[in-house]
């Protein structure tokens, strides 16, 4: 009874630590640095680039392995290396990778919030000190294990070794990463080597790019019933938007509606009226039968989505609503480019969203459009990745596998073998 007394009375800090100091730890780390981000008016935790931060990873991996050499003498190096400290780390960092799924990651309208660092949590200081808090439990468990050396610890080395080379190439790669913007104009006359980063700070690179057509496939246009003192889209809460569909009447609110003709590209003028086309300019038309269930009255027009070159043309229903077709939304998009590559090379390449394409150790992703303009936008934005550290990231992957598959080969021979003696 005694016993069990003094281990609840147990102080904090004192003897052995446990999981509450790891946690009490973690909160500590947590709120330094939120108030570094708040004092320094949101300053982000930015890795120096090469060759620094080669010699940060380098001295900080040597000095795990000199602190290690003193675990038996220090209380707070020998906590490190424990399951406590491990599992507090773990969850420390999870808690921030959750916080990064929740938050959205953009600049809000509060100061406060982007100065405490929750829109950008990668670079904030908490996420910082989630990572080296986690690089130094799993560097001092990895060296416990690497001295002495035995066989049976190779799958286990090969995990945390894998872990430890992902998290630390991820961290100190953040300093080496290049993130470009590339404006590829359709009438330019030669190909472009400059790009951009977010600061508007122009760079060069070993390519050139130069936009040959910006494509753009569009879902078919949506039609609403809109009120006419306010412009405000009529809400059907029972009903879902109507598509334009040659094939189906719709029936919104008292009104049916059918699409006697469609032309996804039209122009309007005079001599012709609407009619298809494949100019540059053209939008969606359709040609519509409006019948009243109330008043049995029929109304009929082309309407129009309009664009940057005409306006929308709708169908007045009466004083109250009329009949608009809505903007199509992008269904996907991508540009076909002439690729140069350093030796003055060209090829034909195509950027599609989601779909990258790897340029001379550059990944290029379609990234926007003029969207006034939408599918005839007269320039395509392509962004330009750069990250050296990626190979060594693939490195600590290819580790973690192989360990997982070793632990796996020797747990059925320790299986076996154990069979044979029965």
């Amino acid at each position: 009874m005694e016993n069990k007394k003094n281990i609840s009375k147990r102080k904090l800090f004192t003897k052995e630590w446990k999981y509450k100091e790891g946690f009490i730890i973690s909160l500590a780390l947590f709120i330094i640095g939120l108030s570094i981000s708040v004092i320094t008016g949101g300053e982000k935790a930015i890795m120096p680039s090469y060759p620094i931060n080669v010699i940060l990873i380098v001295v900080y991996t040597i000095l795990l392995v000199v602190l290690y050499l003193f675990e038996k003498k220090n209380k707070v190096i020998a906590w490190l290396s424990s399951i406590p400290a491990a599992i507090s780390s773990v969850v420390f960092l999870t808690i921030m990778s959750t916080l990064l799924g929740i938050i959205p990651q953009v600049p809000s309208k509060n100061e406060l919030i982007n100065n405490m660092g929750f829109t950008d949590l990668t670079s904030s200081w908490m996420f910082a000190f989630s990572v080296v808090f986690i690089l130094t439990t799993l560097g001092l468990v990895t060296a416990k294990r690497v001295f002495p050396f035995k066989k049976k610890n190779i799958g286990f080395l090969l995990n945390h070794m894998g872990l430890y080379i992902v998290l630390i190439s991820g961290l100190a790669g953040s300093g080496d990463i290049q993130r470009l913007y590339f404006k590829l104009n359709d009438n330019a006359k030669a190909p472009i080597d400059i790009g951009v980063d977010i600061n508007n700070s122009a760079y060069s690179v070993p390519f050139k790019l130069k936009l040959k057509k910006f494509i753009m496939k569009e879902y078919v246009p949506k039609l609403v019933i809109v009120e006419s003192k306010n412009s405000k889209i009529f809400d059907q809460r029972d009903k879902v938007p109507y598509h334009v569909d040659t094939n189906q009447t719709a029936k919104l609110m008292h009104w049916e509606v059918k699409v006697e003709k469609y032309i996804e590209n039209a122009l309007y003028d005079s001599i012709n009226g609407v009619y298809s086309t494949e100019k540059k300019g053209a939008f969606p038309a359709a040609y519509v039968k409006v019948f009243n269930t109330q008043t049995s009255d029929t109304l009929e027009a082309w309407i129009t989505s309009g664009n940057y070159l005409t306006y929308r043309k709708s169908l007045k229903l009466n004083d109250k609503y009329f009949l608009a077709m809505l903007t199509p939304e992008a269904k996907k998009y991508k540009s076909d480019i002439f690729v140069y590559n350093s030796n003055g090379e060209m090829e034909e390449r195509s950027v599609e969203v989601n779909k990258p394409i790897k340029v001379e150790g550059w990944n290029l992703y379609q990234t926007g459009y003029n969207d006034k303009m939408g599918k005839w936008s007269d320039y395509s934005l392509v962004e330009a990745i750069h990250d050296p550290w990626l190979p060594v990231v693939y490195i600590g992957i290819f580790m973690l596998i192989a360990g997982s598959l070793y632990i796996f080969w020797i747990g059925k021979d320790l299986e076996s073998s154990s069979n044979k003696k029965k």
